[in-house]
């Protein structure tokens, strides 16, 4: 393990309020969009405007899931808006979200905090902060567990999103990677209301 939940959920507690860019990796799946819409409203509970940066466009057989902060290709298109908090969401290394997303990463602009959530074996630590599990099942896991640590309920979109990330990295809970811990999460968020039938005819 590198960083800690701990240190994730300082992170966020301190941009509280501030300007938030999330990002995830280039041909987004279940769980980077998952745990990038998840991401988005821990992000609106603490009171950051979001703007979302992604290479890739969202895929057509995941287009139902509400990402409803505005979404750019490219750095360059924020113009003036910078972010004082940048969270790469489900990627193995810098280069994973394209070559301006990796350029903004590395170029350590003043004022601009980075931080890393990610499940891949051998991340590089390429943040200024990161948390890296690899034992975990799927990047949304980490992010339903940090919802929790931060006080928020799983109930809603929030809970929708970490159960899109898990089953997709978990084929359903069929690989060999579904772990009770993720059995437990997806307990937790059922419990909190979401409809296991309703949300398998919907994905």
């Amino acid at each position: 393990m590198i960083g800690s939940l701990e240190n994730a959920g300082r992170v966020l507690r301190e941009h509280a309020g501030k300007k938030m860019l999330l990002t995830v990796h280039v041909n987004p799946d279940g769980d980077a969009l998952g745990s990038l819409a998840a991401m988005g409203r821990i992000a609106e509970s603490l009171g950051c405007e979001i703007r979302i940066c992604m290479a890739s466009r969202v895929p057509d057989y995941l287009d139902w899931l509400p990402l409803p902060w505005p979404i750019y290709r490219d750095p360059s298109e924020l113009g003036d808006w910078a972010p004082d908090l940048l969270i790469v969401l489900d990627c193995g290394d810098a280069a994973r979200p394209g070559p301006e997303i990796q350029a903004l990463i590395a170029s350590e602009r003043p004022g601009m905090t980075t931080l890393n959530i990610d499940h891949h074996l051998g991340n590089p630590a390429f943040a200024t902060h990161n948390w890296v599990e690899s034992n975990r099942a799927a990047t949304a896991e980490m992010v339903g567990i940090l919802a929790e640590y931060l006080g928020l309920s799983l109930a809603g979109e929030l809970g929708r999103a970490v159960y899109l990330g898990i089953t997709s990295d978990t084929g359903n809970f069929s690989f060999s990677n579904t772990s009770p811990e993720v059995f437990a999460l997806a307990s937790r968020i059922t419990q909190a209301g979401l409809r296991v039938a309703d949300f398998t005819q919907e994905a």
